[in-house]
C-alpha cells in the first residue's frame, strides 16, 4: 500500500485500473494493488492488460488543461454500461475507456476529450449454436455508419443461477459493417482455449453473447445486446 501525493499531474483518480486500486483515506490517496493469482493468460488478455498500463501513462502525459476538459466532460456526461446501468464517471475514468476503445478498433488516441456521439445498439439477433460452429445472425441486415462491433461471448456454462454476468469476454471485434451472420468459432477457441466441435457432444450447456458497438469517431460504447442459447447433446 502506499500514500500518493496529487498536484497538478493526476487531478481525480478512483476506482481500479491495471490490477491498481485508488482510494481515499484519513491520510491522503491510497494505491494498491490488487491480490491476485497466478495463472495463464490468453493473447487478449495480456494485449488488455497491456493497454491500460499504457493508456495510465498516457493520461499522465495529458496537461493540466486537458485534465480539466476531460473532468469537464465527464460533468455533462453519465455513461450507460454494458449491462444498461447508467454510471457516473471520472474523467480519467472516460480517458481510459474511450482511448481503449479507439485502440482496439484501429483508430487514433485521442488526448482531448471528443464530441458526445453514440452510434446505434445492436438490432435483434441470434447466437446459433451448430455442431461444428458459433454465430451471431441478425434477424436484418445491420449496418450502423461510422461504426465498430464487439463481439463477447462466454464459455460453456452450467448451475449460472441467472448470473451471467462475469462470463463474459471479448473474443472478436469487426470493424466494418454492414454484418449479417459472423461466424466466431475460430476466435472463439483461440480465446478459451477450447475445441467447439469437440464440446458440443458434452451434455446440456449454455452459451452467452453480448454484442455492443463502438462510434468510431468517439470511441464511445453502447450498452450490450444479451442473447443466451442452450446447447443440448
Amino acid at each position: 500500500m502506499a500514500i500518493a501525493i496529487y498536484g497538478n499531474i493526476i487531478t481525480d483518480m478512483k476506482g481500479s485500473v491495471g490490477g491498481w486500486t485508488f482510494q481515499h483515506s484519513k491520510a491522503g490517496k491510497i494505491v494498491r494493488q490488487k491480490p491476485f493469482q497466478l495463472k495463464s493468460q490468453t493473447t487478449n488478455q495480456t494485449l488488455e492488460h497491456s493497454n491500460l498500463q499504457r493508456q495510465l501513462q498516457r493520461y499522465n502525459e495529458t496537461t493540466f488543461a486537458q485534465k480539466l476538459a476531460w473532468m469537464d466532460f465527464a460533468n455533462a456526461h453519465t455513461k450507460v454500461n454494458l449491462f444498461g446501468e447508467t454510471k457516473t464517471l471520472t474523467g480519467f475514468n472516460w480517458f481510459v475507456a474511450i482511448n481503449e476503445n479507439l485502440k482496439r478498433i484501429e483508430e487514433s488516441e485521442i488526448m482531448n476529450p471528443p464530441t458526445y456521439e453514440i452510434s446505434e445498439s445492436p438490432t435483434a439477433y441470434n447466437l446459433n449454436l451448430g455442431d461444428d460452429s458459433i454465430a451471431v445472425e441478425f434477424v436484418s441486415t445491420f449496418n450502423p455508419a461510422d461504426t465498430a462491433l464487439f463481439i463477447r461471448a462466454s464459455q460453456p456454462i452450467r448451475g449460472a443461477n441467472g448470473n451471467l454476468r462475469p462470463w463474459y469476454r471479448l473474443v472478436q471485434i469487426e470493424l466494418e459493417p454492414p454484418w449479417s451472420e459472423i461466424e466466431i468459432t475460430t476466435l472463439w477457441n483461440q480465446y478459451f482455449k477450447l475445441d467447439w466441435s469437440t464440446i458440443t457432444g458434452t451434455g446440456n450447456f449454455q452459451i452467452t453473447a453480448m454484442l455492443t458497438t463502438i462510434n468510431k469517431n468517439s470511441g464511445i460504447s453502447s450498452p450490450g445486446v444479451i442473447v443466451t442459447n442452450n446447447h443440448a447433446a
